[in-house]
């Protein structure tokens, strides 16, 4: 076995030669092999390293996902544990609304706020609202798991109503990690929880606005 095989101008082999490669021997002109030659490909070094370089790499990407998740979830869970169980009750309650609610937000603002950002006078809350726009989403991505391990325990082992603690967030990180492998169908349910999270968090914030009001 050889990453590479040459046969000099003076080798003589009396009998067969049998070796694996990632390609045929280079035989120099006046290299005599008096048998058979058998010659079995393999990958080369190079492609197993590359392979096993981006596997590893892929790999750790997923862990450092898993783990951001994981802490990102539960310091929402905790740090804003009221607020986190009235957006799973919210949601809960008109899912589809929700779902509705946050399919709008996600394609009217960002639209809105570009539009107005062309204008010199409406810069600032084009500005405001992008702003805005991609803080929304980043805390929507490290609640929806919440989210998902409080419907999904509730489904399960059905408590008297919607419980946000350690266990449901570790449940809600889990099956979005596990639907976030699954080509398409796990992507798509996990966009649907971004959304449903995405109204029902619209909602309350509307309702603390008009408060102000």
């Amino acid at each position: 076995m050889a990453d590479r095989v040459t046969l000099g101008p003076r080798a003589v082999i009396s009998g067969d030669l049998t070796y694996t490669a990632p390609q045929e021997a280079t035989m120099e002109e006046g290299a005599l092999v008096r048998g058979e030659i058998n010659f079995e490909r393999r990958e080369g070094r190079s492609d197993v390293d590359v392979a096993g370089a981006a596997a590893g790499f892929i790999t750790l990407l997923l862990v450092a996902k898993l783990l951001m998740s994981i802490v990102g979830a539960f310091a929402i869970g905790y740090l804003f544990h009221r607020y986190s169980r009235e957006l799973v009750a919210t949601a809960a309650t008109q899912p589809l609304l929700e779902i509705g609610r946050g399919a709008v937000f996600l394609i009217v603002v960002p639209v809105a706020s570009i539009i107005v950002l062309v204008t010199i006078i409406g810069m600032p809350l084009g500005i405001l609202g992008l702003l805005i726009y991609v803080a929304s989403l980043l805390f929507v991505s490290l609640a929806a798991p919440i989210v998902a391990g409080s419907i999904v325990h509730k489904w399960i082992w059905k408590p008297a109503g919607y419980e946000v603690n350690w266990k449901t967030i570790l449940l809600g990180v889990a099956v979005h990690f596990v639907l976030g492998l699954i080509p398409f169908l796990g992507w798509l349910v996990n966009f649907g929880i971004m959304l449903l999270t995405l109204g029902a968090a619209v909602r309350i914030q509307w309702g603390i606005a008009k408060e102000w009001r």
